[in-house]
């Protein structure tokens, strides 16, 4: 079911993002769940068909333009998610200190001194890192740990923790295994007169009373002088707008019951003037509320104040011009003076958070244009200045004839403001924010609000407050029939849950459920398969798909067809045309490769020639050689030349 949601809340997104308006995931989210609301389909799982009409229900809402009813809608999620989103800082911020000073204890207990000559830086650094850490998980890094950098504020704050704990104090605890330490960290130790978080309280208890005598505590934040102005500032504000949205929401009910009365004016017509009036309402009740806890602030910070200087002036009464006195007079107003200015601080990060949900409300103060003007308000006073009675309609369930006796019957009693205990009446609240329920159901959602003096009815353990006798005594003979009347009511108009108060009976328009639900990973089915024979996609990379593009290169072509041809162009010339090409295979033909074979190499032969071989001829040609010996030499001589030694001349 929370996935169904959550992908119709996308799909919202995107149909509204491409229609031109941009909506947030929580206002896309909260309208789905009203929308089903409005469908009575809280729990059932959605088919198709229901889903798309959710969403296109929820973007037919949404694209309203200057709805009353969308507006209080986009109000309620827009000022709840801001004080959700504060809250949720303030956890991250915590988050964040318990980290850093789990870093500052794990440094702390591998500090090792290692020779003699690095003791002293040694105990220094044990000593910051054991404060760092002790501040850190007391929550005063505001105060101390974030002081800036200066020489002054390094040497008070070391001045304030060596007089509450002096150094030679950490020799002992130096020598202790890493257990051992983290244990004496986190508890009183048999060495220590204190816990180390007592030790860091009382230390800043020093520098705030410092600060009050005017002896110190450089960049020491004083929560208490900054709240009140700040608080006194935003109650201004906050009582102005009030004064101007009671006024908007007398005329926009006096300009109703008008047009009710004299024109009995349909109740489609007047329909923009009641969502305009639980818009007015919605917008009250958030200024309300944040008043409230800026009042409830305010004198906390007062009486808070008040101590602080009920403990600085005894402090300063024991403390005089003495040089030294008794830790067991002095330590623990130090230690309340140090725990004050903690919880100061404290309240002044609540005040930013209330001043930041409170800009984001006044933001809020007119989205859309008002459905009545100043002669329409006149109009509606006539000349007496008052508006008209109201008239209701006979809607609603049916009113018993005797009234005594279904009121007997009923089960509820009535309670006069006299017999509320005076002590108890300032933290008694009606049900439904104090509107009657009874005008709710006869009018189809007009929110009024009853009127205290007229007294209660009790049903069911809850209080229940009118706006005239008429309709106490209805209600106090069937209750029970109106208040199922009212949430059929509420379940078709989804803006008057938030009004009412009455989310608990309505959990799916929770936001914080809301916001849970919406922070957690979207789940989807999605399965993988490898294909066997890939298929050719047949995809043209090239294809325009610009509409505009498209149509420019049709105006390209049709211009083109009206131009006149030359040379060889015709309609078909932009396609190839067929052409003939020779092609000259190779030759089939037979190729005479080597015949291995042998050669017998020449002999170079050196002829002897004897004594009794006879040359002739003038060349030296052999005449009779019938037998040669192959080592003979011939020797050639021309007919001129000398005789060889040894032979005849001829």
């Amino acid at each position: 079911m929370e996935e169904q949601h959550r992908r119709a809340a996308a799909e919202v997104i995107r149909i509204c993002r491409e229609q031109g308006r941009a909506i947030s995931q929580m206002l896309a989210a909260y309208t789905v769940r009203a929308v089903l609301l409005q469908n009575m389909q809280k729990e059932a799982k959605l088919d198709d068909t229901a889903w798309e009409q959710c969403v296109r229900r929820g973007v037919e809402l949404l694209s309203r333009k200057e709805s009353a009813a969308t507006e209080t809608l986009a109000l309620q999620v827009a000022v709840d998610a801001t004080f959700l989103r504060e809250g949720q800082a303030v956890e991250a911020e915590q988050v964040q200190r318990d980290q850093t000073a789990q870093s500052a204890l794990n440094e702390a207990v591998q500090i090792k001194v290692v020779t003699e000559r690095e003791e002293a830086v040694a105990l220094q650094k044990e000593q910051l890192k054991v404060f760092e850490y002790v501040a850190l998980r007391n929550g005063l890094r505001t105060g101390l740990a974030d002081t800036p950098t200066t020489a002054v504020a390094e040497a008070e704050t070391a001045a304030a923790l060596e007089s509450v704990f002096p150094w030679h104090n950490l020799r002992r605890w130096m020598t202790f295994g890493k257990n051992e330490k983290a244990a004496q960290l986190q508890a009183t130790a048999e060495k220590f007169p204190f816990s180390l978080q007592e030790l860091a309280t009382i230390t800043l208890g020093i520098r705030v009373l410092n600060k009050f005598l005017g002896k110190g505590g450089v960049g020491l934040e004083m929560g208490a002088s900054q709240y009140q102005a700040r608080g006194r500032a935003l109650a201004e504000r906050l009582d102005q707008e009030l004064t101007w949205v009671a006024k908007q929401i007398e005329q926009g009910t006096a300009v109703i019951n008008h047009r009710a009365q004299r024109y009995r004016t349909q109740e489609k017509e007047v329909k923009l003037l009641r969502d305009e009036l639980v818009y007015r309402c919605q917008y009250q009740q958030m200024l309300e509320n944040v008043a409230r806890e800026n009042t409830e602030g305010l004198a906390i910070v007062a009486e808070l104040e008040a101590k602080q200087g009920e403990m600085q002036a005894v402090l300063q009464a024991a403390i005089g011009t003495k040089h030294a006195v008794p830790k067991d007079t002095v330590f623990p107003h130090l230690h309340a003076l140090g725990t004050l200015h903690t919880v100061l601080l404290e309240e002044m990060r609540v005040l930013e958070a209330r001043e930041g949900a409170a800009g984001e409300l006044l933001t809020w103060r007119q989205p859309f244009p008002s459905q009545y003007g100043y002669a329409d308000v006149q109009e509606a006073y006539g000349r007496s200045g008052t508006p008209a009675p109201l008239l209701l309609d006979d809607a609603g369930p049916r009113t018993p004839d005797d009234l005594a006796a279904a009121e007997a019957a009923s089960g509820s009693a009535r309670v006069r403001p006299d017999d509320i205990p005076a002590e108890e009446g300032a933290a008694i609240v009606p049900q439904l924010a104090g509107f009657c329920p009874v005008t709710l159901v006869r009018r189809n959602g007009l929110p009024l609000r009853g009127n205290p003096g007229l007294g209660y009815v009790k049903f069911s353990g809850a209080l229940y407050s009118f706006l005239d006798g008429d309709s106490l005594s209805r209600f106090a003979a069937s209750p029970a029939a109106f208040l199922e009347s009212v949430h059929v009511l509420v379940a078709t108009h989804p803006q008057l849950v938030r009004l009412l108060g009455l989310q608990s009976s309505f959990p799916s328009l929770n936001i914080r459920q809301i916001a849970q639900s919406l922070a957690a990973p979207l789940k989807c089915d999605f399965g993988t398969q490898t294909p066997t024979h890939f298929v050719e996609k047949h995809l043209d990379h090239k294809y325009e798909w610009n509409e505009w593009a498209l149509r420019r290169r049709a105006l390209q072509l049709a211009n083109l067809r009206t131009k006149a041809t030359h040379s060889a162009q015709t309609n078909l010339s932009h396609f190839r045309r067929d052409g003939e090409t020779q092609v000259r295979l190779p030759k089939e033909a037979a190729t005479q490769s080597g015949i291995a074979g042998t050669n017998k190499m020449t002999k170079k032969l050196r002829l002897r020639v004897q004594s009794w071989i006879r040359l002739e001829g003038r060349g030296g040609i052999i005449k009779d050689s019938s037998w040669m010996n192959p080592s003979a030499e011939v020797e050639h001589h021309s007919q001129d030349a000398a005789p060889a030694e040894g032979c005849m001349r001829c």
